[in-house]
């Protein structure tokens, strides 16, 4: 009997701490959202009472930037919701991670340059290689952790190691992200790839923001690829991310044999846009006849 009453007594402890965890990421997630909003907003409505081109240039920019912050919180949200409920595929297909690698450098430099960051690659030659997994989600996980580390590093180095090797009898994909931040305190290790957990950093990182589901995400799409992921960390020095993740051999179609859309001239195509929101088809029926496309719109 007592045995029981334990056991229930736990499992309501355990059902108590997981909705104030809902909870506060509810109450994060609130302020997450509206502050990448308002500087859209305020962002556009400085942009209409400006006619200094240099100024609508920084508002333009600045109004972008919160725009994809934003975006990359939803994006968050729903691949956690796909996760949750069992619907996020793994699409394995060939690829170049070298490519993949420059590619995720050069998306963050701008990131790393406003916080005097380096983003250095190491990789050897025979990550040059064609390899075969899903590389839209591997370039998602590379770039949570990247990202994660240049919030937490300020003044320093971001190195990404690429290494083929053998685990388990099969070839391994291992990638570690380094960095020279603040590190991690032991305690803060274990919650790291919960969800719905934000680590509470010093003040002076606080402004970094985040969902707190980069690494959960990450997790979860690691072990949905056959693989792992861990982190090691001294506070003061830094950290260091990595994974790995089971990955295919595949020969590149030669050159003669693949076609190289860049050189093909773009023809005028006439597009039937479906789209029921009035601004959205305002947007997209500019942008497809500034690339020289007929557009009828079907509301």
């Amino acid at each position: 009997m007592l045995e029981k009453e334990s056991k229930l007594t736990d499992a309501l402890a355990k059902a108590e701490t997981a909705n104030e965890a809902k909870s506060n990421f509810l109450s994060n997630m609130s302020h997450e959202i509206r502050t990448p909003m308002n500087g859209v907003i305020s962002g556009l409505n400085l942009l209409m009472s400006t006619t200094d081109e240099a100024e609508k240039n920084e508002l333009t920019s600045a109004a972008l930037s919160s725009a994809h912050t934003l975006l990359n919180i939803i994006n968050d949200i729903l691949d956690f919701s796909k996760l949750e409920a069992g619907q996020l595929s793994i699409q394995p297909a060939p690829f170049l991670l070298a490519r993949t690698l420059r590619d995720t450098q050069v998306l963050m430099q701008s990131v790393a340059a406003e916080r005097r960051n380096r983003i250095i690659l190491d990789s050897p030659s025979d990550c040059d290689a064609w390899l075969v997994a899903d590389e839209v989600r591997l370039r998602q996980v590379i770039n949570n952790l990247v990202g994660n580390a240049l919030k937490f590093t300020e003044n320093g180095t971001i190195t990404i190691a690429a290494r083929i090797k053998p685990v388990d009898g099969k070839r391994n994909l291992v990638i570690r992200v380094r960095d020279t931040g603040i590190g991690i305190s032991p305690e803060d290790i274990d919650r790291l790839f919960k969800r719905f957990s934000q680590l509470d950093h010093n003040r002076k990182f606080k402004k970094a923001g985040g969902t707190g589901l980069g690494l959960a995400i990450s997790q979860q799409i690691v072990e949905l690829m056959g693989g792992k992921i861990g982190v090691e960390s001294v506070q003061g020095e830094g950290s260091t991310f990595w994974f790995r993740v089971p990955v295919g051999a595949h020969v590149a179609v030669a050159p003669e044999e693949s076609a190289d859309w860049s050189k093909m001239p773009a023809k005028e195509a006439n597009i039937l846009l479906a789209e029921d929101m009035p601004i959205n088809q305002m947007l997209i029926t500019k942008m497809l006849k500034m690339l020289g496309h007929k557009v009828v719109l079907a509301e």
